[in-house]
């Protein structure tokens, strides 16, 4: 049985004098976000009050000192999924804050008795496994931006420039996707990584085709316009549609790396600077692997589906590792790795028709 849990302690002082209307936005916060089985409070004289939720998931108290505008409340749950700082932050939208203290304690992962709490290492492998899974995450990103480099080294020319600006917009699209993590992912942090893994898999491994798609596309909207191909305005149109490829990755494996840090946390408090760690080290063999070994042996589109295949393969292993209630995710990821594994088996005639009716369609 797993014993580890999630407190939250909070100390609130406020602009104003506490009113009811105020107590009830927050409980009305907790009651949206937990289970609530049982609800008790109790009303001191003259003033100030206790209130109590039993939770499914433990229980929540808020104690209220009116003569000094101040509250105090704690949280104690045993589900590590709970989002506790999401939580926080909707109290704190909802409630005149002129200034709060506020801990989070993670409650039983004692390294002396960690193994004995989780039960034959649980932590320990769920530590690696977690560290399997970044490191061949930020393989798979920074192989869909090499991917995308080459590609439109390809189509476009100048190799140098395509790969300095691809890593250059790759480095800023995840830092913009860090900066709005805590906007986008509020709760259900395992399903939303393997939504994120689904969506990099499906962006990234036809990445290669689609800049071919647009090349042809603005090819056409040129000549049917009787504007040069080459000139300013379609090289621009065309430069951004590319490009926005690159940006839409990065800003993807932006979202992709506080989660799996985030998760890291619920096992083990200091875990996130491993995870991180891991992530520089898979991108790093990822950058590695590519010139050396992948792209001499495999064609461009052939990469795309190899990627995508063993980016897919980790979402699906993900909805077994966090035992993913959406069935219709868990079903999206196995459809998403047959047909990945398809193009794979069948790469070379699909790879054909694509060149055949697509790039060179017009020659």
């Amino acid at each position: 049985m797993d014993i580890r849990s999630q407190h939250l302690l909070v100390d609130f002082w406020l602009k104003m004098p506490i009113s009811e209307h105020m107590i009830n936005k927050l409980c009305q916060v907790i009651e949206k976000n937990l289970t609530v089985i049982k609800k008790t409070e109790h009303k001191f004289d003259p003033i100030g009050q206790t209130i109590l939720f039993v939770l499914a998931e433990s229980h929540f108290s808020l104690h209220t000192y009116p003569e000094h505008n101040y509250m105090t409340m704690d949280i104690y749950v045993c589900n590590m999924e709970v989002d506790l700082e999401f939580i926080l932050k909707e109290i704190e939208d909802v409630i005149p804050l002129s200034h709060k203290e506020h801990k989070f304690i993670t409650r039983g992962i004692s390294e002396e008795f960690q193994e004995l709490s989780m039960g034959e290492n649980k932590a320990i492998i769920r530590s690696k496994i977690l560290y399997s899974i970044t490191f061949v995450l930020a393989a798979c990103s920074i192989i869909y931006e090499l991917l995308l480099a080459q590609a439109l080294s390809s189509t476009m020319g100048n190799t140098a420039l395509r790969y300095n600006i691809t890593i250059g917009l790759y480095i800023a699209s995840m830092g913009i996707g860090a900066l709005f993590f805590n906007k986008i992912i509020k709760s259900k942090l395992s399903e939303k990584l393997i939504r994120i893994e689904v969506f990099l898999a499906i962006v990234g491994g036809l990445a290669p085709i689609m800049v071919l798609i647009n090349d042809s596309f603005i090819n056409l909207s040129s000549n049917f316009m009787s504007f040069n191909f080459l000139g300013l305005v379609p090289q621009t149109i065309l430069s951004g549609m590319n490009h926005s490829l690159i940006i839409l990755v990065g800003f993807l494996s932006g979202l992709e790396l506080p989660l799996l840090m985030e998760l890291g946390k619920k096992i083990k408090r200091d875990m996130g600077k491993k995870v991180l760690a891991m992530d520089y080290l898979g991108s790093l063999i990822g950058v590695v692997l590519f010139p050396l070994f992948i792209f001499p042996n495999l064609t461009l589109f052939t990469i795309g589906y190899l990627i995508a295949f063993i980016n897919s393969s980790v979402a699906l292993y993900l909805g077994h590792f966090y035992k993913l209630d959406n069935k219709k995710l868990k079903m999206c990821c196995l459809i998403l790795s047959c047909i990945f594994f398809l193009f794979l088996c069948f790469s070379e005639q699909i790879n054909n028709i694509i060149l055949r009716k697509i790039y060179f369609y017009n020659l």
